[in-house]
């Protein structure tokens, strides 16, 4: 067997040099402790009726959004996430003032035979987290009277529906 310098043959060297590698990776890998979750400018929270989840999408809307701009489905100054059993998260919300719209899915509701209770499609039970739908007055920029004010940090706001 050959010896290299210092005594190590071309084995010992490799399985030496492979040995530091893994710990290095692991190292890196494992990380060293915990981390402190980083916190993202934005707004979390949950959204209920009554006590009840609400399904559907919540959209914050900057309150100097001109008319003309509100009816553009790809708007800017939107900010919009899907509700979910464990609330909704919107991130990198600006700092300003903001309406907020709470939309079913599929858009606003249909109109109901007068004896109809609630509405259901085919494929959609659970969607948007299950729960019930919001009211429709929360779904319209001037009638919705949920308003929010971000600070441009993170921040957590629940929302409690109201029927009428």
């Amino acid at each position: 067997m050959e010896k290299i310098a210092r005594g190590f043959s071309h084995r010992q060297r490799a399985l030496f040099s492979a040995s530091a590698l893994l710990i290095v990776t692991l190292t890196l890998v494992s990380g060293c402790g915990k981390k402190a979750p980083v916190e993202k400018p934005g707004v979390s929270g949950k959204v209920t009726l009554d006590g009840d989840d609400v399904k559907g999408t919540i959209e914050f809307v900057d309150v100097a959004i001109k008319e003309a701009e509100l009816k553009k489905p790809n708007r800017e100054k939107k900010y919009l996430a899907t509700l979910t059993k464990e609330g909704y998260m919107v991130l990198d919300l600006p700092e300003g003032e903001y309406k907020v719209l709470v939309t079913r899915l599929g858009g606003a509701p249909p109109p109901m035979a007068k004896d109809q209770k609630t509405m259901t499609f085919p494929g959609m039970d659970g969607a948007g987290g299950g729960g019930v739908d919001p009211p429709p007055h929360y779904s319209d920029f001037k009638t919705t009277p949920l308003k929010f004010k971000s600070t441009g940090g993170a921040q957590k706001e629940d929302f409690e529906l109201k029927k009428k």
